[in-house]
């Protein structure tokens, strides 16, 4: 018996050891051990991602022109970007078979707009939505193309918010004097799906990752957007830091990812409206697009009306650019298109008519974009991108001359 004591005693302190570690383990395993340092984890990965240089993929797209921009900016100063990517349908719908893969650049001058370097004297300026900036190559905006064929410079003031969307007159008389026009003319785009319903447009912003989850960063990120003005560019990049999660977006990535009709279903497929063309190709909608057919809607001038007077004091002559909708430009070539209520286009149609009755000078470019498409369509050739919501450099360049065909007194501008 006393010779098996040792033994006895070494199992026996063997077995506390054992007994310890798994003790140890259970409690680092615990929840309450495991979860903060996994949220410390995420926080710190959180900032860390935040720092990475903007020509990186993980920024989003369009996030990387206006990262370190100027509050009163559109974009970054003199930013130079290139990036290959699919159609913004194609992203919206996270489809995996996206036909149309586009190359683009993306050049911002000194003062935080997209244009290359202007070497005429401006003639004119252009605000408005994507549609003013919807190229792929920096020469092919609607600006260049406007300018080649009039013969004095034609300034891109495009940008994402809304002032350079629909400008008050005191903002148009700034740009004016940024670039040095003192006098020719001011277009001001009106694209179709936005022009019915002002709500629309606005409910495009997203609420951020930090406004989601954060409580109380709501109200310092509405301080730090009251105090730009005193701020300056420093408050610009602070609410940018707080706002705007690398990691949300990454995770965001890789969900998508995964849903893809063979992991997990497809739930981005109901943001994008698919058609087949007659000549058998794809073409993708934007589903607030659809909503423009739903009913005959009211026409709203006002804000056209009031900055045409305005501008009626100085020396520039104010031009409403109307575009149409894709489905617009498309619907009688598809071969299965959804039902609509109204004849697609008529509601550019009636702001025309009311704008040339109140003297606004407008141009509405529906009728030249559809006959390109119809002639045009056995060829496979189109002047709106299949996959985009946007118009292609084709369709850019049909909008220019008929701009020029319409109003050729804007080569008056250049003198």
């Amino acid at each position: 018996m006393e010779a098996n004591q040792p033994h006895s005693s070494i199992s026996s302190s063997s077995g506390a050891r054992h007994a310890k570690s798994n003790d140890h383990l259970s409690r680092h395993w615990h929840a309450g051990y495991v979860i903060p340092r996994v949220l410390l984890i995420i926080a710190i990965l959180d900032v860390v991602l935040r720092m990475v240089p903007a020509g990186w993929r993980i920024y989003d797209v369009g996030e990387r022109e206006v990262r370190n921009r100027i509050p009163g900016d559109a974009f970054e100063r003199n930013l130079r970007l290139h990036s290959v990517r699919y159609g913004d349908l194609v992203r919206i719908g996270n489809l995996s078979d996206g036909e149309e893969l586009h190359s683009l650049e993306f050049t911002t001058d000194a003062l935080g707009f997209r244009n290359t370097a202007v070497s005429r004297p401006v003639g004119g300026i252009i605000f408005g939505d994507s549609f003013a900036a919807g190229a792929d190559r920096d020469d092919d905006t609607l600006a260049v193309q406007l300018q080649d064929r009039i013969g004095c410079g034609v300034y891109n003031a495009y940008g994402r918010d809304p002032k350079f969307q629909r400008p008050d007159i005191t903002f148009v008389e700034s740009v004016m004097g940024r670039v040095g026009m003192d006098r020719g003319f001011v277009i001001v785009e009106g694209v179709e799906r936005l022009m019915f319903q002002r709500s629309i447009q606005e409910r495009g912003g997203s609420i951020s990752w930090a406004r989601s989850y954060v409580p109380g960063i709501s109200r310092v990120l509405d301080i730090l957007e009251k105090a730009h003005g005193m701020l300056g560019t420093p408050g610009a990049q602070i609410q940018s830091f707080i706002d705007q999660s690398r990691l949300a977006l990454v995770s965001e990535r890789e969900i998508r990812l995964l849903k893809n009709d063979r992991i997990l279903p497809n739930s981005y497929g109901d943001y994008i409206v698919k058609t087949m063309l007659q000549n058998g190709d794809r073409m993708l909608f934007y589903p607030d697009e659809m909503q423009t057919y739903e009913r005959k809607w009211p026409t709203q001038i006002s804000y056209w009306t009031s900055l045409s007077q305005a501008l009626k004091k100085t020396k520039v002559t104010f031009i409403v650019v109307l575009v149409p909708n894709k489905y617009t430009v498309y619907h009688s070539l598809l071969s299965n298109g959804p039902k609509v209520e109204v004849q697609p286009g008529e509601l550019l149609s009636r702001l025309e008519a009311e704008m040339r009755s109140s003297g606004i000078a407008v141009v509405n470019l529906t009728n030249a974009l559809q006959s390109d498409a119809a002639l045009n369509i056995d060829r496979h050739v189109y002047n709106y991108f299949r996959e985009d919501t946007h118009w292609n450099a084709r369709g850019i360049e049909i909008a220019a001359a008929e701009i020029n065909r319409v109003l050729p007194q804007l080569r008056d501008s250049c003198h």
